[in-house]
């Protein structure tokens, strides 16, 4: 695989790193079956939505 958003992905999930994914307000998961199989759990994790205005308080949230 040459995306290497997908191999740090994946390679998290393989090594039972914690994931804590970082999202957008205006984004949305993309249907499981759009994503590759070995990817595909990242889905089901709890995020931290991001707002830059308030980027200190999404920050405070990870600590």
């Amino acid at each position: 695989c040459k995306d290497w958003v997908h191999r740090e992905i994946v390679a998290a999930l393989n090594s039972n790193c914690n994931i804590i994914p970082i999202i957008d307000q205006h984004f949305e998961w993309p249907e499981g079956e759009k994503l590759p199989e070995d990817m595909r759990s990242v889905t089901h994790f709890n995020g931290v939505s991001w707002i830059h205005d308030y980027q200190d308080a999404c920050i405070d949230k990870l600590e």
